[in-house]
């Protein structure tokens, strides 16, 4: 964690999180998700909504959102713009679907937070 976004050096002014124990042994895991950024904490939280009695671990190297996650200003963005090539790449069924998908996503973290 050499260099912190000013976003994270604000959220550690209000907290002052323990750090986690380092993996020194082998574990046992339905899911194990490597990174504690926002896909990775967002995939775990999804995976225990959808499959209550998963046991999900995730392994994160620092604090968790102290990568690119807690980095940049927080955008989220659909992928209306992306379209076009979308449709090119993967036909324009399955391009609707990904907005669509991009855009409900969208809606649930705002709901989440």
């Amino acid at each position: 964690m050499a260099h912190l976004s000013y976003w994270f050096k604000q959220a550690l002014e209000l907290e002052q999180p323990q750090p986690a124990k380092p993996l020194n042994e082998d574990i046992d895991a339905d899911v194990a998700i490597i990174g504690g950024g926002y896909t990775g904490l967002w995939t775990a939280i999804m995976i225990k909504q959808q499959a209550p009695k998963k046991h999900v671990v995730v392994i994160e190297k620092g604090l968790c959102g102290s990568g690119a996650s807690g980095a940049n200003g927080g955008c989220m963005l659909t992928w209306s713009t992306k379209f076009p090539t979308l449709k090119r790449l993967f036909g324009e069924a399955q391009a609707a679907w990904l907005v669509k998908e991009s855009e409900q996503a969208v809606l649930e973290i705002d709901a989440f937070c």
